[in-house]
């Protein structure tokens, strides 16, 4: 033990550092998912081996002074899985408290050892237990998908399996907005299930949500988690918990890791651009708008219907490196749909040069010239559904997107003449 004490001051801490040993005091617990100790600590003070007498997967700092600073307080789970406590991003707006990220264990643990940084006086931690699964971090077996396909979920009855079942009644509501998250933890850890189980009891043990936060959850490996549980509603449209009390009308969506200091890796942006595209195809949803969020209550601001946490809260998730990548993310959803959407549109002939259609991209009309008479033409938005038609019976016409109070993004235009169909895309700018 005395070796052990060693090498964590020699290695992790300087020469004004202290090391001595700490009582917990136990304050609550719910059998064997929860328990709640404190601990009273002094500044730049190393606690080693502390008992909670309870075995823990992850656990959260929580400070009863507002005015304190967690910033440079660490802990070790054993004697090298150092972690550093972070102010919690994801916890509720409470200014009774201070609460840091959830910290996940690379293994279950008996004891953990705490560096106070500036910390002093008390402490709590609240200390989660999420039973490890056989199966756990075994990537799931994905199908071949087109564009606008469902991916692969894996389901809440597997990865829940053993852990407290949400007792509510879920609430379903029209999704307008898809929220990207970011859950801020490890970048190193690859055990995803034992994540998500660990997210959730955070969730609803210490967070006191009704059930998981997030629609779906996706791990850097691409798999994708079934978030909050619907229980017979659809989980898609079933009201979470992660907007900051903005929660009506959106849908949230949760990258493992921590991406203000990682890159999303390809293969999960690919998984999050399938669910989005399939999500937005499903309720008609144009990935480059923007709406007004709450609908219909008051506090109203413009919020896209694909946007980060930051956009609505005070807060940086979903970190820097991700939320610089939603607006390409934003053009993929779209370059999915548009594809998956053609697929549903009449056959139509091409005719080289005979039609011509400009400016393109517009701000505002476009001037369509045709070498043969235009017999109609058609407005058709990324859905495939027609928004305007038009019988000219000329060869030369022009359409203003002000005639159907279209918002800025992707649509095409269909013209036909006597020799057949010809279709164009059409970018409208703002």
């Amino acid at each position: 033990m005395m070796k052990y004490i060693f090498v964590l001051i020699s290695i992790f801490v300087g020469s004004s550092t202290f090391a001595q040993d700490g009582t917990l005091k136990a304050i609550s617990a719910k059998g064997s998912i929860l328990k709640v100790v404190e601990l009273v600590v002094k500044r730049n003070t190393l606690y080693t081996s502390l008992d909670p007498d309870f075995l823990h997967t992850s656990l959260v700092l929580q400070l009863a002074q507002v005015n304190q600073n967690m910033e440079g307080s660490y802990l070790f789970f054993g004697e090298s899985d150092k972690r550093y406590f972070k102010t919690g991003e994801h916890s509720p707006n409470d200014e009774s408290f201070i609460s840091s990220e959830l910290v996940i264990a690379r293994k279950p643990s008996t004891t953990f050892s705490f560096f106070s940084g500036n910390l002093e006086g008390k402490v709590v931690f609240k200390l989660i237990y999420a039973k490890p699964l056989k199966n756990s971090g075994k990537p799931a077996k994905k199908k071949t998908l087109i564009d606008c396909d469902f991916p692969t979920v894996i389901d809440q009855d597997i990865w829940r399996a053993g852990l407290p079942v949400p007792t509510i009644t879920p609430f379903s509501h029209i999704v307008n907005h898809v929220i990207l998250h970011h859950s801020a933890g490890s970048n190193t850890d690859t055990d995803y299930l034992n994540i998500v189980r660990n997210i959730y009891l955070f969730h609803t043990q210490v967070n006191n949500y009704d059930d998981m936060g997030y629609n779906y959850l996706v791990a850097p490996n691409g798999d994708i988690y079934a978030g909050r549980d619907g229980f017979g509603l659809e989980d898609d449209n079933t009201k979470g918990a992660h907007f900051c009390n903005k929660n009506n009308n959106t849908m949230g969506i949760c990258l493992l890791g921590n991406y203000q200091t990682a890159i999303p890796t390809d293969t999960a942006l690919q998984s999050i651009s399938q669910l989005i595209a399939w999500k937005l195809k499903k309720e008609n949803i144009n990935p480059l708008d923007s709406v007004l969020h709450p609908e219909n209550l008051p506090g109203q601001f413009l919020l896209g219907t694909i946007a980060g946490h930051r956009n609505g809260c005070a807060t940086e998730c979903p970190g820097d490196n991700y939320f610089n990548k939603i607006d390409s993310l934003k053009n993929v959803v779209a370059s999915k749909l548009t594809t998956c959407n053609l697929t549903a549109l009449p056959p139509f002939t091409h005719l080289h040069n005979a039609v011509s259609v400009y400016p393109n991209p517009t701000s505002n009309s476009i001037i369509i010239n045709s070498v043969q008479t235009i017999i109609q033409y058609q407005i058709i938005n990324l859905f495939g559904n027609t928004l305007y038609t038009n019988f000219p019976n000329t060869n030369n016409t022009t359409f203003n997107f002000q005639t159907i109070a279209a918002v800025p993004g992707l649509y095409f235009i269909r013209i036909n003449t006597i020799s057949g169909w010809r279709s164009y895309k059409l970018f409208l700018t703002p």
